[in-house]
């Protein structure tokens, strides 16, 4: 779903790290279709885009709370 949100330009966000962090990416899939986060051609950090993707996780199974950070994607 994040790299949905990504390719339709839905997520937002303007920190420099986190760019720094999506450019030494790249996405593994296995024989099951899990798509995981990889490092493996970069030397480079994925340290917050992995905690983006289980941040957006944890929002989509959450209950839904309406608070005063409640953003509807």
């Amino acid at each position: 779903y994040f790299e949905q949100l990504v390719k339709a330009k839905r997520l937002k966000h303007f920190h420099p790290t986190l760019d720094w962090n999506v450019s030494n990416a790249s996405i593994r899939t296995d024989s099951n279709d899990n798509a995981t986060v990889s490092k493996k051609n970069s030397g480079g950090l994925v340290d917050g885009l992995t905690a983006a993707i289980i941040g957006l996780s944890r929002a989509m199974v959450a209950e839904q709370v309406r608070g005063p950070y409640f953003m509807r994607l």
